[in-house]
């Protein structure tokens, strides 16, 4: 819940608005602010500081399932609630670049709460800035680069980029089918998987569980997991387990229709499953990390404009996964995701845009792929007791990327309340000498 704004910071009415105008931009912004692609402690403390901007006094609780509003004037006795039901994780992150530059000119006073809503209206109604085949491209981009990440063999990479074509062609039919937008991890996974162990009929030697994992990196919730993770380690219990919840159960969907794939074909044909051994040499990461990135930015909606901003900061997260490394198995992680958190909160203090431009992207540099195939393969091959031993890795590399993700934020917290502070002081000193 977002605390009440002091009654010092909110004189009267909004200027050039009066109560109704300023809640009905508010109500509009709360559905464009949630449906884009934001936390929910970012989503209340952004709200609340357009109510303040407005004059008018607010509290805001945010869930990614809904937001609960209570906007009033004056005295609290006639306080006005707004209950906005809009799921989170529908992520354009031009249009949150354009909603957060709008809140902006808003709160400076540039821009009425009228022309605002009008803003708003049209931002959602605007067409994506990249077509299809551009999302196709996208697509090869990511299937291309985890499969490098993972270690995979050259033949392996290609089979990765090629059936994320598959991924992609899924994607588009289920813009038209509600049925297959429910299942639609499901029906990826298990396809690409299915697919993948047929083409090792085809090419003797391929990996068909790495290949199916990189046909559908797109859609492991690495940004999911982290953010619900974080939100229930800061106290943030609803939306953390709602994040955390969904994440899961996407997670649970890829696995399962990985394993249906995978299982429909050996049924009836001998496959011989392929070690997780090192393929490609490592340096090449150096090229395909950020290429991965690329590839989500865009999938993502990122501006194009802007494109070069999360690729830098996958570029910084790959060197502190890197430089940790050779330290142990999780320093790596820690310090890479200490360094992306660092990376957005700097970004977002000198640009002004949303943090998640490079945090959304970004952070799959830090999935724990290869432990995460590896303990697959031991399920299948020794168990599935040896395949939850496996997983141990798994849980650590996991921990590592909270770990390293909430030290960030907490390092940024204190530098941005030094500042304030320093700000605030400056007056007095200045009164002073006058």
């Amino acid at each position: 819940m977002c605390p009440e704004p002091d009654r010092a910071d909110n004189p009267g009415p909004a200027q050039g608005a009066d109560l109704d105008q300023a809640c009905r931009f508010l109500n509009a912004l709360v559905p464009a602010i949630q449906r884009y692609g934001i936390s929910s402690s970012a989503m209340e403390s952004q709200l609340a500081r357009v109510a303040s901007a407005l004059h008018v006094r607010g509290q805001f609780l945010a869930t990614p399932t809904q937001v609960q509003s209570i906007l009033w004037e004056g005295e609290d006795d006639l306080q006005r609630i707004h209950i906005s039901v809009v799921n989170a994780g529908d992520y354009d992150l031009t249009k949150l670049s354009e909603v957060s530059e709008l809140v902006a000119h808003v709160e400076s006073g540039d821009t009425t709460p009228d022309a605002g809503l009008e803003r708003l209206r049209a931002i959602h109604a605007a067409p994506p800035e990249n077509g299809p085949w551009l999302d196709a491209v996208a697509f090869v981009l990511c299937g291309l680069g985890f499969a490098v990440m993972l270690g995979l063999s050259w033949l392996d990479v290609f089979l990765g980029g090629v059936l994320s074509l598959v991924s992609f062609g899924l994607t588009r039919l289920a813009t038209r089918s509600r049925g297959l937008t429910v299942a639609l991890e499901l029906v990826v996974a298990g396809a690409a998987a299915a697919l993948a162990t047929l083409l090792a009929l085809v090419f003797p030697g391929s990996n068909p569980m790495g290949v199916a994992v990189c046909a559908a990196i797109y859609f492991v919730p690495g940004f999911g997991f982290t953010l619900g993770a974080s939100e229930l380690l800061t106290g943030n219990t609803t939306s953390g387990l709602i994040g955390f919840t969904r994440a899961l159960v996407t997670s649970t969907k890829l696995v399962i229709g990985v394993l249906i794939g995978n299982a429909l074909v050996r049924g009836w044909a001998t496959v011989p499953l392929q070690k997780v051994d090192a393929g490609v040499p490592h340096f090449w990461t150096w090229l395909f990390a950020p290429m991965l990135v690329l590839g989500l930015a865009m999938l993502f909606r990122v501006r194009r404009r802007e494109l070069i901003w999360p690729v830098l900061g996958g570029l910084v997260v790959w060197i502190g996964v890197e430089a940790g490394s050779g330290l142990g198995v999780w320093q790596g992680t820690f310090l890479g995701a200490f360094l992306l958190m660092f990376t957005s909160e700097r970004f977002t203090r000198v640009s002004g845009l949303p943090a998640e431009i490079i945090l959304l992207p970004a952070v799959m540099l830090l999935v724990p792929g290869l432990a995460a195939l590896r303990a697959l393969y031991a399920a299948q091959t020794q168990g599935l007791v040896e395949g939850f031993r496996s997983t141990s890795l798994v849980v650590l590399q996991i921990a590592a990327i909270l770990g390293g993700l909430l030290l960030g934020e907490a390092i940024w917290s204190i530098k941005r309340i030094t500042a304030s502070a320093t700000v605030f002081k400056r007056p007095d000193r200045k009164a002073g000498h006058g």
